[in-house]
């Protein structure tokens, strides 16, 4: 065997083994995008269980708080009709609410909650609690991009309405 043709035939091996690293390293990347997806399917799975006990918590507190009389009491008769000490924990639960649904914002814009989840039901609360955020002056808190989007899905409320 010639120089040449021991050349050519390195050359020809050489290919195979480019080819053999392309098809391999092409099998990595796909696993390593499942393996990705994964991850962020169960972020996501974690987000939403840690979610639902935080609710079911939330709740439990409610129930057994000073709180709730002082916030049906606001919800039926207004904020005149609370005493100084009531406006306080009703102001502190909204502010509590502005900050858990900046989170939620946030987390949407981050992609762990997924479009259903933020049409249905953060759109559907975000419109029942923003005027009570309004009337104790609360949007100076929370983030800039959160307030915008709460004036979005208040002004897309208006609109369906006319």
């Amino acid at each position: 065997m010639s120089i040449m043709e021991l050349g050519a035939l390195g050359e020809f091996l050489g290919s195979i083994g480019v080819i053999a690293t392309l098809i391999y390293l092409a099998i990595q990347i796909r696993q390593n995008t499942r393996s990705l997806d994964e991850g962020r399917r169960l972020a996501m799975a974690q987000t939403y269980e840690a979610r639902a006990y935080r609710v079911d918590d939330f709740m439990r507190e409610q129930a057994e708080s000073p709180y709730l009389s002082a916030h049906e009491k606001y919800r039926t008769e207004g904020l005149g009709a609370l005493t100084s000490e009531e406006q306080a924990r009703v102001r502190f639960r909204a502010s509590a609410n502005l900050f858990r649904f900046d989170n939620f914002h946030y987390q949407y814009e981050q992609g762990f909650l997924d479009d259903e989840y933020y049409e249905s039901t953060f759109k559907q609360v975000v419109r029942r609690l923003a005027p009570q955020w309004k009337e104790f002056d609360l949007p100076d808190f929370g983030r800039p991009s959160f307030h915008a989007e709460v004036d979005h899905i208040l002004a897309e409320s208006e609109e369906n309405e006319q």
